[in-house]
Parts: C-alpha cells; structure tokens; sequence
C-alpha cells in the first residue's frame, strides 16, 4: 500500500512540475525576447540568446509613442490608475463594514452602529 502511495504521489508531483514548466515558459521566452533583436526573435522560440542587445530598451525608452517617452507614458498612467484602485478599494471596504456590523451581535446591544467594539453593559 505505501509503495503505490509513493507512486501516486511522485506523479502528482511529476504533473504539478510539468505544468508549471509549461505555464512559465512564455515568461521567460518574453524576458528574453526583450534582449534579442527581430530577426532573433523571429527565428525560433528558443530561450538562448545568440547576440544579447539593449536597443528595445533603448527605442523605448528614447522614441515611445511620438512625443512622450515611456517613462512619461508611465507616470501619466500610474497618475490616472492609483487614484481609482483606492477609491475602488475604500468603495468595496464600506458596504463590507457595514455589512459586518450590522451582522454581529454587539450591534444589536449598541445605540449606534460603528465599526469599533460596542461597550455597552448589558448583555447581548
């Protein structure tokens, strides 16, 4: 019984490794990509890098987009973005809070509904 135990879980595992290996591949192809040039790129979906380069970088950091940089494209999205997930944050926060104080039982003992530890003395 521990035998086919051992088995069934060396193939579990074999599994889990091999799929893993699958879904990252794509990944590290796309790193590498960033060092190669087209025709490198192009040519095959080997991870090996024959002649590495920077001039991806160097175009985009130079020549995005016309007029403005990367990095400006950048800061002009991150100005627009982390506003919004923050507010999106608190907006999905309240309904959550108030959802659990109306749901726990010092707020049926409390005058007010509030978000901190009722101390009201009797009891609930």
């Amino acid at each position: 019984m521990k035998a086919s135990n051992k088995i069934a879980t060396f193939f579990k595992y074999f599994v889990l490794i091999l799929v893993g290996v699958i879904m990252i591949y794509p990944l590290l192809w796309m790193i590498s990509a960033t060092f190669k040039d087209n025709s490198e790129i192009f040519a095959g979906i080997s991870l090996w890098i024959k002649k590495p380069t920077l001039d991806g970088y160097r175009n985009a950091l130079n020549n995005f987009g016309g007029s403005i940089n990367i990095l400006q494209a950048m800061l002009n999205t991150y100005s627009y973005v982390i506003p919004k997930v923050i507010c999106t944050v608190v907006s999905a926060c309240m309904p959550l809070t108030a959802l659990a104080v109306s749901t726990s039982p010092a707020a049926s003992c409390c005058s007010t509904s509030c978000w901190l530890p009722c101390s009201c003395r009797r009891s609930c």
